[in-house]
């Protein structure tokens, strides 16, 4: 997912001096949700890297140690390819298991016709309407 080289961003606030809680990219703020995951990168220069999950989608922002400086190094797709942030889908999907069976629209149009609230109720006359087929019994004092 490195599409491009890692771009410079500006660290807003820390959660305990050390995990990052919120960052600029491009103008636009973002707030991490949480830190999925963090490791270091030994070399010359020593770098930390920290998978964030805002809002918006997960993030790899990189620290190098040495001059406090943070770049960010992954970005969801939706960042480099704008036609997919238009779409109404969840950021966060759910696994399969748990979601929701999805409606056809020709389920949803015999339903709306079962359910036409247009037409007046039928009512039933008094001498037609059946008594309920079962009868309390009786409370033992």
């Amino acid at each position: 997912m490195n599409f491009l080289d890692p771009e410079p961003v500006e660290l807003l606030a820390r959660r305990h001096d050390y995990f990052p809680a919120s960052f600029r990219w491009h103008g636009r703020r973002f707030d991490v949700a949480a830190v999925e995951q963090c490791w270091t990168l030994k070399g010359s220069p020593l770098r930390r890297v920290f998978r964030v999950r805002c809002q918006a989608g997960r993030f790899e922002l990189e620290q190098r140690v040495a001059g406090d400086v943070w770049r960010v190094r992954r970005w969801p797709l939706a960042f480099w390819l704008p036609r997919l942030a238009r779409r109404g889908r969840p950021r966060f999907p759910l696994p399969k298991s748990q979601r929701r069976p999805q409606a056809t629209p020709g389920v949803l149009a015999r339903l709306a016709a079962r359910l036409d609230y247009r037409r007046p109720a039928r009512s039933i006359p008094q001498n037609q309407r059946t008594s309920p087929q079962w009868k309390p019994t009786p409370q033992r004092p």
